[in-house]
């Protein structure tokens, strides 16, 4: 099963770098794979770092292809520096332009993904060009996709805390409306059943919290008013915390909001 992190695909030249954001922050690439695209020995080479004061390696678990593997990854400067040190005159010679290459181009263009997700070459053709676009645009969706994710774990373990502290009703609005993100569901359906409070109404208005405070008595028995007359009968009661303790509170439904905006207008002119 995939548990590591996910790699990024670096197009150079003829080769794919597999490059991710390493714990400092900072772009970091699978090693061996250039290397043996240059004919050289990994094995080897990886003695070599190890024997470096200036080499700087991690290993770290990547999902690559739907596989994770422990690869090494290293600073683009250990990069750098590991192929300054290899002698033309050990590669073959069909590999020594691909080498040059790799030495005086394959660091602006690790950067420039990270910084500005992706970089042209002046000698692009229209084809690579567009290719760049879809790989940037794949890149920005995927990255969308993690943070979206990592919030929604966050929600879910506070969520679940709150297990036995707030209405339950709630509390299982609220998880279905993540579980609906997650995995791409309409969430029509869920947000004409989430529970609204007065509070939480008035809180998207972006007002000062003592505005809200104040206002939500008020407000509170408008609305009320308004939905015994559409209705003819009172709301449902919800737990909420006010002011430091729970307490029932009138509780709408996201399919009461517009009523919710006719009083907030009546109200405000």
């Amino acid at each position: 099963m995939p548990n590591g992190t996910a790699v990024e695909k670096i197009k150079f030249h003829e080769d794919e770098i597999l490059s991710v954001l390493g714990p400092d922050g900072r772009p970091h690439v699978a090693a061996k794979p250039i290397v043996e695209s240059l004919g050289l020995d990994w094995s080897a080479q990886l003695q070599r770092l190890k024997r470096s004061s200036w080499a700087s390696t991690v290993m770290m678990p990547m999902e690559v292809d739907g596989y994770t593997r422990q690869l090494t990854m290293v600073s683009l400067r250990t990069l750098l520096m590991l192929l300054a040190t290899v002698d033309e005159a050990r590669v073959a010679e069909a590999a020594r332009p691909r080498l040059a290459a790799y030495q005086s181009e394959v660091a602006d263009v690790i950067e420039a993904y990270w910084t500005r997700g992706g970089v042209v070459s002046p000698r692009a053709t229209e084809t690579q060009l567009a290719e760049l676009a879809e790989t940037v645009e794949e890149r920005r969706k995927h990255l969308a996709a993690i943070r979206t994710a990592e919030r929604i774990e966050a929600q879910v373990r506070v969520l679940t805390a709150m297990s036995g502290i707030v209405d339950p009703q709630w509390l299982a609005a609220q998880a279905q409306e993540r579980f609906a993100i997650a995995t791409g569901r309409e969430l029509e359906t869920v947000h004409e059943e989430r529970t609204l409070t007065v509070s939480e109404f008035l809180a998207e208005k972006n007002l000062p919290a003592a505005v809200v405070r104040s206002m939500s008595s008020n407000f509170g028995k408008a609305m009320k008013r308004a939905f015994v007359q559409r209705h003819g009968v009172e709301p449902g009661k919800s737990l909420r915390f006010v002011e430091g303790a729970q307490r029932e509170v009138a509780a709408y439904r996201e399919e009461h909001r517009p009523l919710m905006e006719q009083v907030w207008r009546d109200m405000n002119r």
